[in-house]
């Protein structure tokens, strides 16, 4: 690093360094702050939220009853319909749920407590319990209340099959491991493990890697069916993890076919690479673990906020790249004919090749805004335009936007998550669960069964 600033002024290298030195006690300053107006924010929010409805019970209850009946409500759910984009669009069956949900005492009229808590039952979504139905609760209802399929259901919907698939997918690992060993090892030829005159590859099964593949397929294919047919198609599919193992297997049953029907194509090979996807089911493993289940809950927690800071990079770096264009656009090029380009002859920017790195355009400029934004060899990028600009004065962009970017914004993003972090790891501390939970409530109404979820 002291090399690389052999020709930097002192001035310049004690701004850095000072800089440098005191990035953690700007982290500290910068989480302390955050924090602080975090909890101001959301405070002023909830109380605003509060105010605005308490205004709005008392502009559409009645005078004597102190009460909202239901046709009002109705009206209300139409003007919003109107007037509030931001608010998914209420459907009159919606309205009717909506209200039934709002009113704890069934009274059919919201008092101020229960009309409070018109903004989170906005967004819920309700859907029919009867759309959950399998095909046997259907059509045939004996043979789903039967103690057989309902002792067949409870182990289905258990922790133990899950348990047992995993000991499976652990088999296929090892399996593929000892039949891939040697080429791993370097003892085998990779041209003669995929050569056509391999028995691996003669497009028949006949040889026990075959077997055991196939073994597994049709296992994961069981695995599949029966989760479909005891939990239903639609039950099946709200789940990411069964989603992601149901098309593996689709996509290891295709492959199957593919190989051993009579075609040009004969690599099983195809059939364990397909198999080997499997793997990552075993990360849901590490769910298990109270600090692993940690870290992904404030993963999910602060993905909205940072989203918003992802956004004020954005902009950043577009603002730094039109002033980097306009200051250096055009210095850096490998035309012959550009009178400035032999100025970076000799230069560790000429040795590294580093000449898509320029402002001559505007995604050459957030190519170079993003290696500052991670710290990637900036040094010799900065010392690239000072020798086509031949002046110090370039160095104090580079400084600018590592202040602003990298010091300041950089520290908001790792104080937004070690506040969520501390946040989880406190309520799972008191609760033994984190706050970020959804929870799948039920209603009845008209005697039908609706379900919705709420963040608890």
């Amino acid at each position: 690093m002291v090399r690389r600033y052999k020709y930097l002024s002192r001035t310049f290298i004690g701004i850095f360094l000072t800089i440098t030195s005191m990035n953690k006690a700007i982290l500290a300053s910068v989480y302390a702050s955050y924090t602080e107006q975090q909890e101001k924010f959301v405070e002023n929010c909830n109380i605003k939220k509060e105010d605005a409805l308490k205004q709005a019970f008392h502009e559409l209850c009645d005078k004597e009853t102190r009460l909202i009946d239901r046709e009002t409500m109705y009206a209300v759910f139409l003007v919003l319909n109107e007037d509030c984009v931001e608010i998914p669009y209420i459907r009159a069956k919606d309205a009717e749920l909506i209200f039934e949900v709002l009113d704890d005492d069934h009274s059919n009229s919201l008092d101020e407590t229960e009309f409070l808590d018109l903004t989170e039952a906005l967004f819920y979504k309700f859907e029919s319990a009867d759309s959950y139905k399998t095909f046997l609760a259907q059509y045939f209802p004996s043979f789903y209340d039967s103690d057989t399929f309902q002792k067949l259901s409870e182990f289905v919907t258990s922790r133990r099959l899950d348990t047992i698939i995993d000991f499976v997918i652990v088999l296929n690992i090892i399996v593929c491991l000892i039949q891939s060993w040697d080429l791993l090892q370097g003892t085998a030829d990779a041209a003669d493990f995929y050569s056509p005159s391999s028995l691996l590859n003669d497009g028949k099964i006949d040889t026990i890697w075959e077997y055991l593949e196939s073994l597994f397929t049709l296992i994961y294919f069981v695995e599949m069916s029966t989760k479909i047919v005891i939990l239903g198609w639609k039950k099946y599919c709200a789940s990411p993890g069964n989603l992601y193992d149901g098309t593996i297997t689709v996509t290891a049953i295709l492959a199957t076919l593919y190989v051993y029907y009579p075609n040009s194509y004969n690599n099983s090979n195809l059939i364990r690479l397909v198999m080997m996807s499997r793997v990552l089911r075993l990360l849901r493993l590490f769910n298990a673990l109270p600090s692993f289940k940690l870290i992904i809950v404030t993963i999910e927690h602060v993905l909205p906020s940072i989203k918003k800071i992802f956004g004020m990079i954005l902009f950043v770096m577009y603002i730094f790249s039109c002033i980097g264009g306009r200051l250096f656009g055009g210095l850096i090029s490998r035309d012959p004919n550009n009178p400035v380009s032999s100025r970076l002859d000799g230069t560790d920017f000429e040795a590294n090749e580093y000449w898509a790195n320029n402002f001559n355009d505007m995604a050459s400029g957030m190519n170079v805004l993003f290696n500052l934004l991670v710290v990637n060899n900036w040094p010799e990028e900065a010392d690239g335009i000072l020798a086509v600009t031949e002046s110090k004065l370039s160095r104090f962009y580079f400084l600018a936007f590592h202040i602003i970017a990298v010091v300041i914004i950089n520290n908001i993003i790792i104080s937004s998550i070690i506040d969520s972090f501390l946040n989880e790891l406190g309520e799972m501390k008191k609760y033994g669960k984190p706050t970020f939970d959804v929870k799948v409530k039920e209603i009845d109404y008209k005697d039908r069964k609706f379900l919705y979820r709420v963040q608890t």
